[in-house]
């Protein structure tokens, strides 16, 4: 995937394989089958997507400027010209990162293809574990009522540009010109996955958590989208008399701000979208810091030791620390007949993002800024559903800060306020449990009533 320049704005494409795992992050591509929803790109990932996010006048923009004025290229036109993208950005980035690279075969397909494969192939053998991350994002009011994530996963693959699968470079051909002259760029992006599969392809496996595979997933993007960034620079600077720059991460920018975003995804709610353009946005930034302390060397240092936090990319003093979360003991329950199906972490950027939907970004950063580590479990019984969030927070005063930001977001929603701390919507229950002496927050949320406002130990 890449990050391209289209109408004066800076588009973030994506090289992971589904979804950077909006949807819950569970496990990798395997070599012999299409991605599944959520799964993490990482250096032994097979499939890196590029969706594209730009607005499209036209469902097949055109090729221009194509080697012939008066007619549409060939598809043998079409190729030789990738080929040669491909060969101009191979050579940059074995230059830049001192590495001979394998070969990579260049692949052309259609959307429809893509969809197929990569969309529909994702998303039918994982519905039940998306189905049920639709429950919890609904219940913590980070998407609408008629929003569907398997949809959003079908329709996903569909706006990828390039992808790399199974070793070789995917182009879709109705997203990607190779005439465009940021085409090079592209492949320089995914190029930089073909390294990470061939250098770093047998790095120590890390925690699969929502938390810790965006923050892997930001490494291996942010690389990918700092290289393209490099030789879209470096471009630049040989048709100019300007020095040459030096390397710079990629402008962040969050696709769901964008104005035409509603137009180019409609089935992807906007606050998913922003963990999926996570790794695009904040990831350049993280690579950059890594680059100014250690150079190359430490950035490829980084896939031996990764990020475990989103607030380690947001931060990244706290990389340099070794700040990582803290282990989070979740609530027993008190009830029984209930089934865990599904236990995870969500970190900072996740809190940022879900109270950012409802209250003021500033105030939702600000507030976010301050967790220490969470755990979410998830319950089934018979045709209910029933999950605990318990967060921990580094003060008492800061997981003060966040139960009135939580109440202020609850009570921008759609959702009945029943009594303090308790809320009514759509079916479900929510309460929010905090002591004053206690640095934990516990949020509650089942279709259940009494199972909601049941005694925690």
């Amino acid at each position: 995937m890449s990050q391209k320049k289209r109408n004066g704005l800076i588009v973030a494409v994506f090289v992971v394989v589904l979804l950077v795992s909006a949807f819950g992050v569970r496990e990798l591509i395997s070599e012999t089958r299409s991605p599944p929803t959520g799964s993490t790109p990482s250096p032994q990932t097979s499939l890196s997507a590029s969706p594209s996010s730009s607005p499209q006048p036209t469902p097949s923009p055109s090729l221009s400027p194509s080697p012939s004025p008066t007619s549409t290229p060939s598809a043998a036109d079409y190729l030789a010209q990738c080929q040669k993208d491909l060969a101009e950005a191979k050579a940059f980035d074995e230059k830049t990162r001192n590495i001979t690279l394998n070969d990579a075969n260049v692949v052309v397909v259609s959307q429809v293809w893509a969809i197929q494969t990569w969309g529909e192939g994702s998303a039918a053998p994982d519905v039940v574990d998306i189905n049920r991350t639709e429950r919890i994002y609904k219940s913590l009011f980070l998407m609408p009522q008629d929003a569907s994530l398997y949809q959003a996963t079908v329709d996903w693959a569909g706006y990828f540009i390039s992808a790399v699968w199974n070793g070789q470079i995917y182009v879709i051909t109705e997203n990607f010109n190779p005439w465009s002259p940021d085409a090079a760029a592209t492949f320089a992006h995914e190029l930089t996955h073909i390294m990470q599969g061939q250098y770093y392809g047998n790095v120590p496996q890390y925690t699969y958590t929502f938390d810790a595979t965006h923050a892997h997933t930001a490494l291996i993007e942010g690389d990918a989208n700092y290289m393209e960034s490099l030789f879209q620079n470096a471009t630049a600077a040989q048709n100019s008399t300007a020095p040459s720059p030096q390397p710079q991460p990629s402008v962040p920018w969050v696709l769901a701000d964008n104005p035409f975003f509603a137009s180019i995804q409609p089935s992807l709610p906007n606050s998913v979208a922003d963990f999926d353009y996570f790794p695009y946005t904040y990831g350049p930034n993280f690579i950059g810091a890594l680059y100014d302390k250690g150079g190359w060397a430490l950035v490829d240092q980084a896939y031996f030791s990764p990020p475990n936090t989103t607030q380690q990319i947001l931060q990244p003093e706290k990389y340099f620390q070794g700040s990582d979360a803290q282990q989070v003991q979740p609530p027993s329950l008190s009830e029984n007949g209930w089934v865990q199906e599904k236990t995870d972490s969500y970190g900072e950027y996740f809190i940022r993002d879900m109270l950012g939907n409802w209250i003021s970004k500033n105030d939702a950063q600000a507030t976010a800024v301050s967790w220490a580590g969470d755990k979410l479990n998830y319950y089934e019984r018979q045709n209910d559903f029933l999950l605990t969030w318990k967060i921990q927070w580094n003060s008492t005063s800061t997981a003060s800060i966040f139960a009135t930001a939580f109440e202020k977001m609850m009570n921008a929603t759609s959702a009945t306020h029943q009594s303090a701390g308790d809320w009514y919507a759509n079916g479900r229950y929510l309460s929010l449990e905090w002591s004053p002496n206690s640095n934990s927050v516990i949020v509650v949320s089942s279709t259940n009533e009494t199972s909601t406002l049941q005694p925690l130990t």
